[in-house]
């Protein structure tokens, strides 16, 4: 080994990762920050602060067997990436990288559906830890809803199918998100949507996430664990900012303990009205899972799909075949309120002084 984070605990990970490496997407890397260029501050979260940089070799792309190295993509003008600071990390303990680790394993799992984690780096000044990972130039998902909510339904569906599949990677790797919000959500340039921020010590109980609090739970609220269970009342939130075309705003704990959800939107189809219901029952025994989501959501776009392709040319009288009353009926909602969406498009006062929450 040639380098060293001076961190044993960074060290170990780092090298776990390589020997066990079986392509270019599982590779971390220790990065020098003398190999990073034109960082600027982008953004803060919660925990951490975030830069923009550049970083000068690139990402790996394929092994030289000649060289034994890795040859490098876009290796000339560099590759923009985000480093994102470990905050009080300049003595990291083992408990500090839990959250990457898991992000790690996912990603290794499903490379598609999770933002890709380089490596990690430090700041010579605060000695703060800084993970470096792929860059989103569109951002998260709450600064791109406005754009979602004049999308057609089965581009809706398709982009809450790569949540659900990157989340079901989660589960069935017996994990949970626990603080899954459309800020935790990127948007990458073909608009996949790739998850990030798997929390640190799932075992915990939730004690601070109060800017995500219209995402929880009530069960976390109640002061029990985060489950998987949680993760899908927290996707259902999500489903309703795809009808509302906004984040939630709801910072009231006793409001969501006593029933309270988002007011349905007009127009929404019933049966996503009826699935979001599920996800966001009080009950977590009645809640949807990531397999009946994984299902209902493909059935639903190849069914929106066939109709457009097989009325293309406009008489809307053709059936599609081969689906039962129920899906047609479901399928039908979504055409009709495929519809509906191209008239309000023309109004300059639709999305305004929507009330978001009743009782």
């Amino acid at each position: 080994m040639n380098w060293t984070s001076k961190n044993n605990y960074i060290d170990k990970f780092i090298q776990g990762a390589q020997l066990c490496a079986k392509n270019s997407y599982e590779v971390l890397e220790w990065i020098p920050y003398n190999k990073l260029s034109s960082i600027n501050y982008y953004d803060k979260g919660r925990f951490s602060e975030i830069h923009k940089a550049i970083w000068l070799d690139g990402l790996t792309d394929s092994w030289d067997f000649d060289k034994q190295q890795w040859n490098r993509w876009n290796f000339q003008s560099g590759y923009d990436v985000i480093l994102k600071t470990l905050n009080n990390s300049s003595n990291l303990e083992s408990s500090f990288l839990d959250e990457w680790k898991y992000h790690y394993y996912c990603q290794k799992y499903s490379f598609s559906r999770f933002i890709q984690f380089f490596g990690i780096t430090q700041e010579p000044h605060n000695l703060n830890y800084m993970i470096v990972m792929s860059y989103c130039k569109k951002g998260n998902l709450s600064k791109f809803l406005s754009d979602i909510i004049k999308f057609k339904w089965q581009e809706k569906l398709q982009l809450l199918k790569n949540i659900i599949l990157g989340l079901k990677v989660i589960h069935e790797l017996n994990l949970s998100h626990n603080d899954l919000h459309d800020g935790n959500i990127l948007v990458s340039d073909n608009y996949e949507l790739l998850i990030t921020d798997l929390k640190q010590n799932i075992d915990e109980k939730a004690n601070e996430s109060y800017e995500a609090l219209p995402y929880m739970a009530p069960e976390i609220l109640k002061d029990k664990s985060y489950t998987q269970a949680s993760d899908i009342y927290s996707f259902s939130m999500i489903i309703w900012e795809f009808t509302s075309g906004i984040s939630l705003t709801n910072n009231r704990e006793a409001s969501i303990l006593e029933g309270e959800r988002p007011k349905i939107i007009e127009g929404t189809p019933q049966c996503y009205v009826d699935l979001m219901k599920r996800c966001w029952d009080s009950d977590p025994k009645n809640k949807s899972n990531v397999i009946e989501l994984e299902q209902k959501l493909p059935e639903w776009i190849i069914c929106i799909y066939e109709y457009y392709r097989i009325n293309k040319n406009g008489n809307d009288e053709l059936e599609v075949p081969n689906v039962d009353d129920k899906l047609k009926n479901d399928m039908l909602e979504f055409v009709k309120a495929n519809n509906a969406l191209e008239c309000l498009l023309y109004s300059s006062h639709y999305r305004n002084g929507i009330e978001i929450f009743i009782m």
